[in-house]
């Protein structure tokens, strides 16, 4: 896992669509919060 900043040059065009991924994700994640919060039994 601490190879990254080691990366090939073959690998650095990759590095964007990883970054979109990781952005994509962290923004579903947040959507899924929310959608649990909402969901949640108020008590």
């Amino acid at each position: 896992m601490g190879q990254v900043a080691t990366a090939p040059d073959w690998a650095l065009p990759s590095q964007r669509w990883v970054r979109q991924f990781v952005l994509d994700f962290s923004a579903l994640r947040s959507w899924l919060h929310q959608a649990a919060d909402q969901h949640a039994p108020r008590e």
